[in-house]
């Protein structure tokens, strides 16, 4: 894509509760479904699209810092649209402004998204899993035998990612966090001919050079003798080169994943950037871990340059790519073309990760979801309780309550015998009390004493 390009950015500062009754409504009762499809729609937009003409990128920035009281301000997402010309721009712009995703999130127009790469110096990435197999047997048994086998498996998605665990684990995480999700359009034409050469090579191996012809020979007697000599000699004939079932196994699992390359491929960009090498690994693997299943993925791990263009040193996006832990001291120089295909995948493969975070019964740490009141300066509180993060042990769990002006006016409240009625109204008036705010107090004896006993407390 040319440095000229179009770029789109959008803030989302809030997640979906889907609870909501108006989301409900919209969504014919399933809220998650209609985001996830909302999410494959841009995605299949994408494509369809021209090879490089555009790219999406699903960007969390978590800054520990934030709002030092309001901890639900400390995780912002990014919906970014990079396009080639200006049409592609608009045409996308109306995708996400006026689409599936525009029901459920609020998608602001913004410019700048957070921390400079060149801040976050370690980079954490995800891609395909890659391996490298020794045969059984050596060359020397059977020509046809390479130094090792390739594999490659395909993502397998976990349906159910909602990026909660995600926000979890950035709660008590004390360093900046950028998380990069960025799809384009690629042709995968070079590949597909690679992997199919490649699945030929497995299937001669077991084969020799007079296995199409062994079964007629060993039907038919061109000297017109049936003597037992001749028989025996044929019943003896044997190829001539050790077969190795292991190929085999490696031509019927990679046949499974070739059927999937002539459908639409996306080239992706997963990253995350942090300060240090361990929390690159803790929140690769919590991305991971949430977004697919049965460990189709490897962790890679490099450095930003500390130069003033501050590019990535991604040697996953040159296609060449090299890991000693991949490649464990095998000669992998015939399979460079097939490598490239790591960090390419469907449409399908990307459902998991190519989402936005929806919220649950209880509010998200580090983002406010849609149905949680809005933050209020605790010096202008009357607290009345905490959000449930106090129950996991949080250390700054976020006050809940009412607004001293609000408090003026009017406050009913209303419970069984026994629930706590007194007891919350003992609070308010201690919280009176010490900002020294006058009231008077009209109940039975009773309450009256434990009122004065409180009070009494305080004073000592």
């Amino acid at each position: 894509m040319s440095d000229n390009s179009h770029i789109l950015t959008y803030l989302i500062n809030e997640i979906p509760d889907p609870a909501y009754s108006q989301y409900q409504a919209v969504a014919n009762g399933d809220i998650r479904r209609a985001i996830a499809d909302g999410c494959e729609h841009i995605l299949r937009t994408l494509a369809n699209m021209p090879p490089k003409s555009v790219s999406a990128e699903l960007r969390f920035v978590y800054d520990p810092n934030g709002d030092r009281f309001d901890k639900q301000t400390r995780l912002n997402l990014f919906v970014q649209i990079s396009a080639a010309n200006k049409g592609l721009a608009k045409s996308f712009d109306r995708l996400l402004r006026s689409g599936l995703l525009s029901r459920f999130y609020s998608l602001k127009k913004f410019k700048d998204t957070g921390f400079a790469k060149k801040d976050l110096p370690i980079q954490c990435s995800i891609v395909r899993r890659e391996d490298f197999v020794q045969p059984l047997y050596t060359p020397n048994f059977n020509h046809k035998i390479p130094d090792c086998y390739y594999t490659i498996t395909s993502f397998a998605i976990d349906e159910r990612n909602d990026y909660l665990t995600l926000d979890r684990v950035l709660d008590s995480v004390d360093e900046p966090v950028v998380i990069s999700i960025k799809v384009t359009p690629e042709d995968i034409s070079r590949q597909l001919f690679a992997h199919t050469a490649y699945l030929a090579r497995l299937g001669s191996i077991n084969r020799s050079w007079d296995d199409e012809y062994l079964e007629d020979f060993n039907n038919f007697d061109y000297s017109d003798n049936q003597s037992d000599r001749f028989n025996n000699f044929r019943e003896k004939l044997k190829p001539l080169t050790r077969r190795d079932p292991l190929a085999d196994d490696m031509s019927r699992q990679q046949r499974r994943f070739h059927e999937t390359l002539r459908q639409p491929h996306l080239r992706f960009n997963i990253d995350i950037l942090t300060k240090t090498e361990a929390t690159a690994r803790l929140i690769g693997s919590v991305v991971a871990e949430s977004a697919f299943a049965e460990g189709s993925y490897r962790l890679m791990f490099d450095k930003v340059c500390s130069e003033d263009t501050a590019e990535i040193e991604s040697s996953r996006n040159n296609e060449n790519l090299e890991s000693s832990d991949s490649l464990n001291g095998f000669d992998v120089q015939d399979y460079s073309d097939l490598r490239g295909l790591t960090g390419v995948a469907t449409v399908e493969e990307l459902l998991g990760i190519f989402k936005l975070p929806v919220a649950s019964f209880a509010s998200p740490f580090c983002i406010r979801k849609n149905t949680d009141p809005k933050f209020v300066d605790p010096k202008d509180l009357i607290v009345l309780g905490y959000d449930q993060k106090a129950q996991v042990g949080n250390d700054s769990p976020i006050p809940r309550g009412v607004h001293i002006d609000v408090s003026k006016k009017h406050l009913s409240i209303f419970g069984l015998p026994g629930f706590g009625k007194s007891t919350c109204v003992i609070n308010i008036l201690l919280q009176l009390f010490q900002r020294n705010i006058p009231f008077i107090v009209f109940e039975s004896a009773k309450t009256e004493y434990r009122v004065l006993k409180t009070f009494k407390k305080q004073r000592l």
